[in-house]
């Protein structure tokens, strides 16, 4: 564990810290975690918790090679063979990332399950911080229906019940550890929210240039990965796709909640320096 007081990846040989984003799906995370990686010091690993797919089936990669050829992954595997055999720890990760990649500070870990952050954050408290995103769960509803869903209440009721689960361990850790963000406020301003996440990991950190190496190599999550070169857009289809009824579903399930997310005061943008 970093001794009290040391930040991550401050010191050589100082381990980084991991952001462990936690929520629902369809919420926006792969966008999100892609976004932070970009910026120097930050890691972004995607859905970490995936890679055990990953060494079965070999996947393409999101830089073109399939898993088994990446260059990313592979020596970082074979130094910290233990992160995949643990179901995808970015603890053990963060080691073998240290020794190799000495500039990173923070990874950054998509993979949404707020038992498994919480079992991770017992682990090592210092070194680790729980980001919770939320997106309108009328958005989330309208995602699962263009897969052809239709029983959408279940999705409703599996949106708030992930939610008030991840909302109650941000209140848990309290905001130095923790801290809810939404994907509308994201959407807004993308470079400004970046540089506030960035600032409450690590003070100063938030004037973080971009990375000149962007190639990623995320695990798993929305295959918008393999296009994130694309202008950062808010999906209000779900509009258009839900009918009366798929709302009034929503409302009866997740409501409340859904406005308490919503109406929740927005203070995480933060533009970086050089920026408009």
């Amino acid at each position: 564990m970093t001794e009290p007081g040391t930040e991550p990846g401050t010191e050589p040989g100082t381990e980084s810290g991991v952001l462990l984003i936690i929520g629902s799906g369809h919420s926006g995370s792969t966008v999100i975690d892609m976004s932070l990686g970009r910026r120097s010091g930050m890691l972004s690993l995607g859905e970490f918790d995936r890679i055990g797919d990953y060494l079965q089936h070999d996947p393409t990669c999101v830089c073109g090679l399939r898993f088994s050829a990446c260059s990313f992954w592979q020596p970082l595997l074979a130094e910290a063979p233990d992160a995949a055999a643990r179901g995808g720890d970015p603890l053990v990760l963060a080691g073998a990332v240290a020794r190799r990649m000495p500039d990173i500070r923070w990874l950054v870990d998509s993979s949404k399950k707020t038992e498994r952050a919480r079992a991770l954050h017992l682990r090592a408290p210092d070194r680790t911080r729980v980001l919770h995103l939320t997106r309108d769960g009328r958005g989330v509803m309208g995602s699962h229906s263009k897969q052809g869903f239709r029983n959408l209440a279940d999705f409703a009721r599996a949106w708030a019940r992930d939610n008030t689960a991840a909302r109650a361990l941000v209140d848990e850790l309290g905001p130095g550890r923790a801290r809810h963000l939404t994907y509308e406020e994201f959407c807004r301003d993308p470079d400004g929210v970046v540089s506030g996440v960035l600032e409450w990991l690590s003070p100063g950190m938030g004037a973080a240039p971009p990375r000149t190496d962007r190639r990623t190599h995320n695990i798993a999550g929305n295959r918008k990965r393999f296009t994130f070169h694309k202008r950062v857009v808010e999906d209000l289809g779900w509009r258009d796709r839900l009918s009366s009824d798929d709302l009034d579903a929503f409302e009866r399930e997740a409501g409340a909640l859904n406005r308490a997310f919503l109406d929740a005061p927005g203070a995480w943008s933060l533009r970086a320096a050089g920026d408009p």
